[in-house]
């Protein structure tokens, strides 16, 4: 089932005043950049599991489908390759392991007088309250003459990433950018939570990095929808497997050994962009938003 909605409810639309007074509403694509209005449609993340996820404390009390932080608009054709399963967007790994440690932290210090769930607002209004960072995957044959950072569909060229309508720089498929998107990272998983493991013909390296996250997925998803408090630190014991195993060396992994003491929350480092980042908001919104700040 297609859970879209229409255009005119993206969360990355602005209001402002044209030079002949009136009010106009800018939009681009997160992907292309493309701002024709009529290619753009709205990717809902998730519909049916909102209320499940506020119990669980992932998202905030009084969530609703319909809610910015669950969208994302994007043209028609990229609507059509999430639809069918030709492109998926990841969070980075940083932005997992963030979110990781939050969770095996809680259930490993809780005592028997708290919840087996945790409060939104103990760190996932912290960590998934920012924009998030995730890296895009398509199929190998994905006709990528679609995908251009561009403001006008017009621009046929190839793959270009550009920081400005008139600079670009031409990259190949396997040097496509992270993205930085202004929706709920925590909705991001849900919603692309089947769809991690990259299969051949992806590249060895895509292969073998996404069934890692694959395993992260899963065991997060775990810790989201667990009931029982035995079960959630069975999954939380899993999980810190997997982070000491895969990535040894990541400043998250010390604060595993963290005791109760000495532990906050708040001390979980928030993941940061890597260089060569595209915001999603587009051009017309960073000068705006550059403009606004001076």
């Amino acid at each position: 089932m297609r859970l879209f909605a229409s255009a005119a409810q993206a969360p990355y639309f602005e209001r402002y005043k044209g030079s002949d007074g009136r009010t106009y509403l800018h939009r681009e694509c997160i992907i292309t950049g493309i701002g024709q209005s009529g290619r753009l449609e709205v990717a809902r993340l998730i519909v049916r599991e909102v209320d499940q996820l506020v119990a669980a404390g992932v998202l905030p009390e009084g969530s609703t489908a319909l809610d910015p932080w669950n969208a994302i608009p994007l043209v028609d054709v990229l609507v059509d390759a999430l639809h069918d399963g030709d492109f998926c967007l990841l969070l980075l790994e940083d932005e997992l392991l963030a979110r990781l440690t939050a969770e095996i932290m809680y259930q490993t210090l809780r005592t028997a007088n708290d919840s087996v769930r945790p409060p939104f607002s103990l760190f996932y209004s912290r960590l998934d309250g920012r924009p998030t960072l995730v890296q895009p995957f398509f199929v190998p044959d994905f006709p990528m003459t679609y995908v251009m950072r561009y403001t006008t569909w017009e621009q046929r060229e190839p793959l270009v990433w550009s920081g400005t309508p008139t600079e670009g720089e031409v990259v190949g498929r396997p040097g496509m950018p992270p993205f930085q998107l202004y929706c709920s990272g925590n909705a991001l998983i849900a919603a692309m939570r089947s769809r991690v493991a990259q299969l051949e013909p992806a590249s060895v390296a895509a292969v073998a990095r996404t069934r890692v996250f694959a395993k992260l997925y899963t065991v997060l998803w775990s810790l989201w929808t667990s009931a029982s408090a035995s079960t959630a630190l069975s999954h939380a014991q899993h999980a810190a497997h997997l982070l000491r195993t895969h990535f040894p060396s990541s400043p998250y992994i010390a604060l595993l050994d963290t005791d109760a003491e000495t532990f906050r929350f708040e001390d979980i480092p928030l993941p940061e962009a890597p260089e060569g980042t595209v915001d999603t908001a587009g051009v017309f919104l960073r000068e705006a938003r550059q403009a606004r700040e001076r």
